[in-house]
């Protein structure tokens, strides 16, 4: 079976082993139960060609699932030290929406709901490319022929989502295995050179010339070769570091901090990820590659370590100020002695230093009049409350203006009568935190923060409640952030930026 947890798993216990160039070739020609494939075996003969150029070639023919499944082990294995990289499958693939696999020779009818365990993930083999961007060429070769599958699958290849740096080719299994023979192991070929080459076949995702795929040893006129492209030396440069992937997150958060945006602290380098590193460099006076050096990351993180020193300095002082006229306000609304001073008081601080108790004692005001109302009074105030809507406490004042409970169904209306660009907005920010995914330990060390600077987020248990969305809404306001109580990525990073 070769699901993607499975193979997955399977990799990462994998070894690796030493490898200049790297050619993972399967060809799948003979199907138990579906038409042949009858240029399949073309692959091999591409095999042979892409080994005799100095490519270290793991090579299968009419591969079952666990067949496929080990050669792929092998494969990913020997990436990590490899140079250079081509992946060509020949045989039958399967869709559904954006995902599309790669068919054993075994398959017999798979359904949507199972394919995974039996068939390789285009996405698997895209993400593995991705390990060598600029220097990966993914070739993928079939025919019109007849295959049954099973329920949400179609015959094909999907439109795929290709990572940065990668190369896919498609066309007909004895085009692709030509292209693969005669054009991939040419010294001096770019990607855009070879894209230029390809005849019939369908070229997709990084086929730009900044990177020759195998360097020339000498020019088509036998004069020395030019000198080596500065983005190529820095990518190289760059993959010697053999950065992590905690590495690489914290080389986001530094840029973040910096406010060049990577889009996600993921430690995964996408084009957003390079775009920001090549804006700090140019920023800094360095060439703007996209790559860092050791020197870079070094310096990137006392920049990144020194702002947030300044940061925290520059809230704390905010902070102070708030509070000051904070105190100042409630002092002249009469701290809290009455209704009317208690509900201004909400109305210009809601997460105030003294929100909590303004409430509180407000609930009691409430609760005193609810005991001296009338029956039918309290009944009317029931059903209001029960309806929350602001034509509900409107009736209540129709009948009655001067009501024990007249303030507050005043106080409730406007609360209801937020416009809708606030709304929007709220759950704008709401749906924003869901897509960070946050699990339950960085939730409570958001808290812990929050608690460790006095903001009072309630219990340190990884729920947020109101206290919660309170604190983090204090925090936002003394650092000039958006304050609307959810954690956006910006947000997350300058909390946690002393904490990771």
């Amino acid at each position: 079976m070769l699901g993607k947890a499975g193979v997955l798993a399977a990799l990462m216990a994998a070894g690796s082993a030493a490898a200049e160039d790297l050619a993972l070739v399967i060809g799948n020609e003979n199907y138990r139960n579906a038409a042949d494939i009858s240029a399949a075996d073309d692959a091999g003969d591409a095999a042979g060609i892409l080994a005799g150029g100095g490519f270290t070639t793991l090579r299968g023919d009419d591969l079952s699932a666990s067949g496929m499944a080990g050669l792929l082990v092998r494969f990913y294995g020997d990436l990590q030290s490899a140079e250079r990289v081509v992946i060509l499958l020949s045989g039958h693939f399967s869709q559904a929406g954006k995902e599309s696999w790669f068919l054993p020779v075994d398959t017999d009818a798979p359904e949507l709901a199972g394919v995974d365990r039996v068939a390789l993930p285009l996405d698997t083999l895209l993400q593995m490319a991705a390990e060598k961007p600029g220097r990966a060429i993914v070739l993928l070769g079939s025919e019109h022929r007849h295959i049954r599958l099973g329920r949400g699958l179609a015959p094909g290849i999907a439109a795929m989502d290709i990572p940065p740096g990668v190369a896919v080719f498609r066309g007909d299994a004895a085009d692709i295995a030509a292209f693969a023979s005669g054009v991939v192991p040419l010294r001096g070929q770019s990607i855009a050179r070879m894209a230029a080459q390809r005849g019939a076949l369908t070229a997709e995702g990084a086929v730009a010339n900044f990177a020759p795929f195998r360097p020339a040893l000498t020019a088509d006129d036998g004069t020395a070769p030019a000198p080596a492209d500065p983005i190529e030396i820095a990518r190289q440069s760059e993959a010697a570091l053999h950065l992590s992937r905690d590495q690489r997150r914290q080389i986001q958060r530094d840029l973040s901090i910096l406010d060049f945006d990577p889009r996600g602290i993921d430690g995964l380098f996408g084009p957003a990820s390079r775009r920001a590193i090549a804006a700090w460099q140019r920023q800094n006076g360095d060439p703007a590659t996209g790559f860092v050096t050791q020197d870079q990351v070094v310096q990137l993180n006392a920049q990144a370590a020194r702002r947030a020193a300044e940061l925290e300095i520059e809230a704390t002082r905010r902070q102070a100020e708030q509070d000051r006229l904070d105190r100042l306000f409630w002092a002249d609304t009469g701290a809290g002695r009455d209704e009317a001073g208690l509900r201004a008081y909400l109305e210009r601080y809601p997460d105030g230093l003294f929100a909590d108790l303004a409430e509180q004692r407000l609930e009691a005001i409430g609760a005193a009049r609810r005991e001296s109302a009338g029956a039918e009074e309290r009944r009317a105030w029931e059903r209001a409350l029960r309806d929350n809507t602001a034509e509900g406490f409107r009736d209540y004042l129709a009948k009655y203006p001067r009501g024990a409970f007249a303030a507050e169904a005043r106080n409730l209306i406007a609360r209801l009568s937020v416009d809708a660009d606030a709304e929007a907005a709220r759950r704008a920010a709401e749906q924003g935190e869901a897509a960070l995914n946050l699990n339950p330990i960085v939730r409570s060390l958001v808290e812990q923060r929050l608690a460790h600077l006095n903001l009072d987020p309630g219990p340190t248990d990884g729920v947020f409640d109101d206290n919660t969305r309170r604190a983090i809404r204090r925090y936002q306001q003394a650092r000039n952030l958006p304050a609307t109580g959810y954690l956006s990525q910006q947000t997350l990073v300058r909390l946690l930026a002393d904490s990771l």
